[in-house]
């Protein structure tokens, strides 16, 4: 989950996610930016329980979207568990241990964080992943 962190802090200020290193398959490079991203979103919001269960719920939804184009991709059940589950939110959100600066330095590096999450293309998402599919 920590892993996302690093990627998280600098998404924001990349044009597009295209413009990323090669991922481990061109799922991953689909959906490791739009994780990184929900890191941010799904962290900042928790500081407030409304904008969280917003956030959350929102994500939920996606996630449904997400794991059916998965299954229609012909993503193996296993490859399909792992990728689901890394996608929750709870894997999102940065673990209550983490030291409250980090939280606080994630979310200054970002102070934009709730405007992009509001914008945020679901249909961009399943569009990519689909194209990411088909490769």
């Amino acid at each position: 989950m920590t892993r996302f962190l690093p990627l998280a802090l600098a998404l924001m200020a990349l044009p597009a996610a295209a413009e990323l290193a090669p991922a481990k398959d061109a799922t991953d490079a689909v959906l490791d930016p739009a994780f990184a991203a929900q890191t941010i979103f799904h962290t900042c919001a928790a500081l407030s329980p409304n904008d969280y269960a917003f956030v959350s719920d929102t994500w939920a939804k996606t996630m449904e979207r997400v794991t059916k184009t998965l299954q229609d991709g012909g993503i193996t059940a296993e490859r399909l568990a792992t990728l689901t589950a890394a996608g929750q939110s709870r894997m999102l959100t940065l673990p209550d241990t983490t030291p409250f600066g980090e939280v606080r330095a994630l979310c200054a590096a970002n102070p934009d964080w709730m405007m992009n999450s509001s914008g945020f293309s679901t249909i961009g998402l399943i569009r990519d992943l689909k194209g990411a599919l088909r490769e």
